[in-house]
């Protein structure tokens, strides 16, 4: 009994499955230098009713943000080396502008990506692989490339502010660009102005009004600033259109300091009229 007992055992076990092999990308982790990959490992316990679930998710996320660090990398370099193609006389560009442009063509070059999956039920642990191959990459990135380049063709966009105060003209700059950036335009730097397609333009004052006392409290000195910008869009071309802005209102700034206040009055003005501005060039756009 106890000898047929153990041949029964014997003959289950035989035709038992093997265990699933364990894929060559497991023990890389990764490593594949025909393409770009991030491997991501879960682990579960046998008694955690959700513990399969949790696994796969956290190796996904884990093979994903390995993947996406290493395609960054790579598309920020393209990036910054197609935009410089396009400057002449040394100008550059800001490292948000390139940050900007990354994150476009990033997002079109990542859609290539692919996962495989492995679960490993002895070790209890999941592992996901996100990878694209090195051709699905180059393809990708070059079509986002030549797209990100047409666009900013289309939307490129030029700041002529004037004033005279110049660290006062670059704060206000530095609202304007963030507003029309908010609206997907491209803001060329100083030097690369002849080959944008709208320029803007507009004078910046500042007037120190010394003490403030509203209700009789004394809150520190104060500063007005004046803007009313305008853009021109297709410069040169038969198309050309004026686009007059709006000049902001009530753009007084406190501070500690005279300066502080010219500052905080400037923003203040630069952030109104900014906005109001690449809102009008849009609507001029589109129509």
């Amino acid at each position: 009994m106890k000898r047929a007992a153990l041949l029964l055992c014997a003959v289950l076990t035989a035709c038992a499955s093997p265990a699933a092999r364990r894929p060559a990308w497991v023990a890389s982790a990764g490593s594949e230098p025909a393409g770009i990959a991030g491997v991501g490992m879960g682990s579960y316990q046998a008694s955690d009713p959700d513990g399969v679930k949790k696994a796969r998710d956290a190796a996904y996320n884990d093979a994903l943000q390995k993947l996406s660090l290493k395609l960054r990398a790579v598309v920020r370099g393209e990036v910054r080396t197609s935009l410089q193609a396009e400057l002449s006389g040394g100008a550059e560009f800001s490292g948000a502008a390139v940050e900007s442009q990354t994150s476009s063509v990033f997002d079109v070059v990542l859609g290539r990506k692919r996962f495989d999956e492995f679960r490993d039920e002895r070790r209890r642990e999941y592992w996901v692989r996100c990878s694209m191959s090195r051709e699905e990459a180059d393809a990708a990135l070059q079509a986002a490339l030549a797209e990100a380049a047409r666009r900013r063709s289309e939307k490129s966009v030029s700041l002529r502010l004037a004033g005279s105060d110049p660290a006062l003209v670059r704060l206000a700059e530095t609202e304007f660009t963030r507003a029309f950036l908010d609206q997907g335009y491209w803001v060329l730097p100083a030097g690369a102005d002849a080959a944008a397609r709208i320029v803007v333009s507009g004078q910046l004052q500042a007037e120190a009004l010394g003490a403030a006392r509203p209700l009789g409290v004394e809150v520190g000195l104060a500063c007005r600033a004046a803007l009313r910008p305008a853009a021109v869009v297709a410069q040169g071309g038969p198309g050309q259109r004026q686009v007059a802005g709006q000049a902001a209102k009530d753009a007084t700034g406190f501070g500690r300091t005279q300066a502080e206040a010219c500052e905080r009055a400037v923003q203040k003005a630069a952030a109104q009229a900014a906005a109001a501005l690449a809102d009008s060039v849009s609507r001029a756009i589109e129509d």
